[in-house]
Order: C-alpha cells, then structure tokens, then sequence
C-alpha cells in the first residue's frame, strides 16, 4: 500500500514536470527566454513540496557552482535552500512535530552555544553597521546542518548528497577549465563557487567523495563520475595555481589509495586512475613551467608566513594578518573582541604593528577561522570552536564501530569518505574561512546524521540500502 502510494506520488510529480516544461517550452517560443525561468521555479517549488528531501539534494547539488548559478545577484543555494526551510518548517509546524531531536544532537548545541556566545558579544562589544546580517547568517548555517540531520535519515540519502556534490563539483571544474584553455584566464576558478581560492578549496574537498564513489560496490555509472571526477579536478586545480591545494590534493590522493589498498578493494580501479592521470598530463596543454615555479613558492610563503618577519608587502599578506589576529587576541584574550569583528579592528591594529610596508585603507578578514575564532571571541570562542571537531571525531569513530559490516564495504567507505572531508575542512581553516561556508556545515549535518543512522543500525534497525539506484522521499 505505501510503495502505491509512493508510485502515485512519483507519476503525480512527472506530469507536473511535464506539463511546466510544455509551458515553458511555449513561452520560450512565444515570449523569450526570461519568460522560461518563472515556471521553472514553479516547477521546482512543487516538487520541492513533495519531496523535501530532493530540495536537499538539489541545495548540495548548487553549492560547487553558487557563484556561478545567480539569478538577480541572488545564488541558486539561496533560492533552493529559501524553499526548502520553507517547506520543511512549515510541514514542522503543521505536524506539531517536536524540536526535541533537532537540538538533542551534540555537535547541534555546541553549534547553538556558539551562536549564543557570538549574539551575546552585541552586548560587549561595538559593532559597525551591519553586523546583525553576519549573525543571523551563521544561524542560516547552522540551520543547515539541522535540516540535513533531519532530512538524511537513511545510508541512502547520505549518499545521494555525496553524489549531487561530486556532480556539481564536476561542473565546477569543467567551468575552470574553460576559464584557462578557452578564456585565457591567467589564473581560472574565479566567479565559479567564489574566488580562484575558494573554488581550488571546494574542488579539493569534494575530493574523498569522488572516491568514495569510485570505491563503492555498487552503481557502475557512479563509480565513472569519481573516476573522471578525479581527473578533472586534478587539472582544475593545477590552472587555480592554487599553493597549499597544490600540496592538498596529491596528499588525498595518496591517502585514498592507501585505503583502497589497504581494504583489497578497487585495484583495478587504482589502474584506471593512473591511466586517467597520465592521459590527462599527455592530452591537456598544461604549463608545466608556471605550475613548477609556482610549487617552488610555496616553501618560501609558508617560511614568510610563519616566520618573524613581515610579508605585507608580498604573496598574501596572511602572515601579517595572523599577527594582527593575534594582537587583538592578546588585548581580548577571554571572549574577544566580538563576532566578525576582526575586519575593524583591523585598520586599527595594523598601525601599531612594526614592520608594516603596506597600509591596507578597507577592513580586512582574517583568512582563517582558527584565527576570527580566536580574535573574535577569545578562548571560550575558540574552545567551543574546536569542540565542533572534538564532537565529530567521537560521532565519527562511534559510527564507524556501530557499523557490524566487513571494513570493505559501502557505510564505512562513506564514514571515511566524510571524516577525511572534515579533516580538510580544519586544515583549510587555517588559511581559509571555512565556518561562513556551506559546504563545511553540510559536512556536520552529514556527521551528525551518520552517527544517528549508525545508531539505528546498532539496534538492528534497518535504515536503508547504501548505494540505491533511485532517489525516495
């Protein structure tokens, strides 16, 4: 009766499509092409309505390519992500269902308590114009893991978000790729997720999920979009010039062989990965000249960045940065100067800092979110931040021992496939603001979904197949 039910659910949404495409068709025939993208909102919308769980997979599906995906200076993520809160908080309310298991997750209130601690700081700290929309986007974020806890109730599920992002990310470095050979881009990835950087660090931490792709038992058509995934972003990230994702993504690769092998799993297909590389290193173009000199920066940059001596007026500036983060730490060690307010305090701080050769006359981000974290709301800032890891190294190695299942198989390649993508994401904080990104909250919202459908299994619950072939609500 319910697999009727759910049949008749599927044909009612295919005629809809159907019929919006008719219509679209019509109007793109009649009226132009502005006039087709009305009804395919529409058309999203009702089948978001449905199925909310598919607005989730769509939203993930977006956020490789957000940059590239506006509509009115307005990202695709947002639009998708707008109508799927809607629908799921409405559907919520009407169901008087309780907040309860939302919130009971731990890596959910240690995500709560720093966005209290942050709101909290309007009361200590003087804040420029504005900065009530930084908060509530840091609420936006957090919602998003709650949404994907929520939404991924099953192995299924989990791996279809897995999927939708390695075939945007897919996208994304086809876009970049046509940035370098086709638009002579000197330096491509811009305006793809974000900046040349940002789009280098979502092409790299997309990366375990192509393998776990290419790993899994199941779903042959799949285990091709890791492969040449794979490829692909090998050289999307070589054209960023990218330094520390050119020393990023090899280290990946290496450590996913090493699992392939150590699990007796995908030899062979660990031949067809050395062949895609190799005709990708004979058949594309590369500048194998600039790609080289730009390796041979990297020592110096890190040995300028870390070292004592200031490098404001070369590479990046970030050493400089970090120093002046520090600073401000150092005058707020205990709650800090107040969320997001390094970018101020910056023009501030810098002229108290020996050694300066360039004078910066526009606020500043921190390029790092170990670092915001540490300046912006002190220790008990950092801590909580640092907590958010804590809580997914425990709900990760929980999972993984819940998981009764031989160590060569699909629930614990994804359990790596997730834990290595976290891993990423604290390395990228480092240089990077990883917590104002989407992508690195979805993450969460995967963990803490693992660790609850985990959980289930343990109790013999059976919470669907790994690896389907076909999408449910």
């Amino acid at each position: 009766m319910i697999r009727s039910a759910h049949l008749t659910q599927e044909l009612a949404v295919a005629v809809l499509v159907l019929a919006v495409a008719s219509m679209a068709a019509f109007l793109a025939s009649t009226q132009g092409l502005a006039a087709v993208s009305l009804p395919f909102v529409l058309a999203g919308g009702a089948l978001i309505f449905v199925y909310p769980v598919v607005g989730l997979f769509l939203l993930a599906g977006t956020i490789p390519v957000e940059a590239a995906l506006m509509m009115e200076g307005v990202s695709a993520p947002r639009l998708i992500g707008m109508a799927v809160f809607g629908v799921w908080g409405s559907q919520k309310f009407l169901r008087k269902e309780p907040l309860t298991p939302l919130v009971s997750a731990g890596l959910i209130q240690v995500a709560m308590v720093l966005l209290i601690l942050a709101c909290a700081s309007l009361l200590w700290a003087q804040y420029p114009e504005g900065q009530g929309r930084q908060l509530f986007l840091l609420f936006q974020l957090i919602l998003l893991s709650i949404l994907v806890l929520d939404l991924a109730s099953s192995w299924e599920r989990v791996v279809w978000i897995a999927r939708f992002l390695v075939l945007a990310a897919l996208f994304a470095g086809l876009l970049t790729l046509e940035q370098y050979f086709i638009g002579g881009a000197r330096r491509a990835g811009s305006g793809v997720v974000g900046g040349i950087n940002r789009t280098a660090v979502t092409l790299v931490a997309v990366l375990p999920f192509a393998f776990f792709l290419l790993r899994s038992n199941r779903g042959g058509v799949w285990r091709w979009l890791g492969l040449v995934y794979i490829g692909i972003a090998g050289v999307a990230v070589a054209v960023t010039f990218s330094r520390m994702n050119f020393l990023l993504f090899p280290a990946v690769v290496v450590a996913n062989l090493l699992l392939m092998a150590r699990t007796g799993v995908g030899r062979r297909r660990i031949v067809l990965l050395t062949g895609v590389a190799a005709l990708a290193l004979f058949l594309l173009p590369l500048p194998m000249e600039r790609i080289q000199d730009r390796i041979g920066t990297i020592g110096p940059y890190i040995t300028d960045t870390l070292g004592p001596n200031d490098p404001a007026d070369t590479y990046s500036g970030r050493g400089f940065h970090m120093r002046v983060g520090l600073e401000i730490f150092r005058d707020h060690p205990i709650l800090g100067a107040g969320y997001n307010n390094y970018n101020p305090h910056f023009l501030t701080y810098q002229w108290d800092l020996s050694g300066a050769e360039r004078i910066w006359r526009s606020p500043r981000d921190p390029h790092s979110s170990h670092l915001a974290f540490l300046a912006n709301l002190g220790a008990v800032g950092f801590l909580l931040w640092l907590s958010l890891f804590a809580v997914v190294a425990c709900y990760l190695w929980r999972a993984w021992r819940r998981v009764f299942r031989p160590p060569g198989t699909d629930p614990r390649f994804l359990i790596q496939a997730v834990g290595l993508g976290v891993i990423l994401q604290f390395i990228f904080a480092f240089y990077s603001q990883v917590h104002v990104t989407k992508i690195f909250w979805l993450l969460l919202g995967m963990v803490a979904a693992l660790d609850r459908i985990s959980e289930r299994v343990g109790q013999g619950e059976e919470v669907g197949s790994p690896a389907p072939e076909r999408v449910r609500g």
